[in-house]
């Protein structure tokens, strides 16, 4: 039997880091290392999957910002172009100030309904001709949420020339945090 889906929920825009970056083995997956695109993918995933009655769409970035899909009640169809998602596909660098503004663009075209976004990144905007905080402006005037997931690891073991090395590869990360928290504090999010 057909079930019937409230089409009065929110615009939600995936916003996906798929960065060089994201190539690093950092995290856990299962006990493995796993690079952070496979755990973001497995948490976007996981996400859409509780959502019900709400437009997806995803906006991919590297150096550049794409709509890899844009915002539909078709779930199972955004999470085919998320798994269709590839490091590199958009540029080795990470213009998050692009991506929140492609993506905030796409969500002042919905008029009903609560507008959100939900941005994955591992490291601060390094390319780009929008700043993050001038994206989060935009959004901001048209009452978009921005919801900002850091991904990596804090410390991690590489083997170096004089043995193993405790590193931090999330050092990016740590130095956008202050930012990041701005352009989600200053539209609502966190």
């Amino acid at each position: 039997d057909p079930i019937e889906i409230s089409r009065d929920g929110r615009a939600i825009m995936l916003v996906l880091d798929i960065s060089e970056s994201m190539e690093i083995e950092d995290m856990e997956l299962t006990g493995k290392p796993t690079n952070r695109l496979v755990i973001a993918k497995e948490v976007i995933d996981s996400f859409i999957d509780k959502r019900r009655g709400d437009r997806i769409g995803l906006v991919v970035f590297g150096s550049e910002a794409f709509l890899h899909a844009p915002l539909s009640f078709d779930h199972p169809m955004i999470k085919q172009f998320l798994a269709d998602a590839q490091i590199g596909f958009a540029g080795p660098k990470t213009a998050i100030g692009d991506a929140v503004g492609l993506s905030a663009k796409k969500l002042i075209e919905q008029t009903q309904g609560e507008r959100i976004m939900v941005l994955l990144t591992d490291g601060q905007n390094n390319m780009g001709s929008l700043a993050p905080l001038d994206a989060a402006k935009i959004a901001q005037k048209h009452q978009i949420k921005i919801y900002i997931a850091g991904l990596g690891s804090s410390r991690m073991v590489v083997d170096g020339f004089f043995g193993p090395q405790a590193v931090n590869p999330s050092l990016s990360l740590d130095e956008a945090e202050p930012e990041l928290k701005n352009v989600a504090s200053m539209t609502g999010g966190r």
